[in-house]
């Protein structure tokens, strides 16, 4: 019987890896290339405006469904994009309620009711990142915003994060 040494064995593994690699490899280019998918950073055609307002989202046909909480991180006359604990990706229209502070003390905080949907869901950091569309306001609402991020808060476009 002829025995064989460790090292040979060892030496003969790694010849057969070394074959599966190289068989892996021509397997692997002849593979279509990929073309990288475009992204679309600013697909909204309003204006956008960074406010931090306290906000809900009311599930209108699932009666049963938990309502949210979250903040908005800026806000355009035809949608939102918000910051929330919860992934809520959902298929149906929800509900948005925006607490618009007021500005000034002697005045108190206006509710928006927006029926709106879900447009996308993102991890982002801690939190996930919500964008909804708006489908309708309640009456005078509309006129109320549009009013309000006009003449009291900074367009996104003009926004210059601080320097680190």
């Amino acid at each position: 019987m002829n025995k064989t040494s460790d090292s040979e064995l060892l030496e003969e593994h790694f010849d057969a890896l070394e074959i599966l690699a190289e068989e892996a490899c021509s397997e692997a280019d002849a593979l279509p290339v990929l073309k990288p998918v475009e992204t679309r950073t600013n697909i909204r055609q309003q204006e956008r405006y960074l406010v931090r307002w306290r906000m809900a989202i009311v599930f209108d046909e699932d009666k049963g469904k938990d309502t949210f909480h979250g903040r908005v991180n800026d806000i355009s006359m035809g949608g939102i994009s918000i910051h929330c604990d919860q992934n809520i990706f959902y298929k149906g229209n929800v509900t948005l309620l925006l607490a618009v502070p007021p500005l000034n003390v002697a005045h108190s905080k206006r509710i928006l009711e927006i029926k709106s949907r879900v447009v996308y869901t993102i991890l982002s950091k801690n939190s996930f990142r919500i964008g909804f569309q708006f489908i309708g306001f309640k009456a005078g609402d509309e006129e109320f915003l549009e009013k309000r991020l006009k003449s009291n808060h900074t367009l996104y476009r003009d926004f210059e994060p601080p320097q680190e």
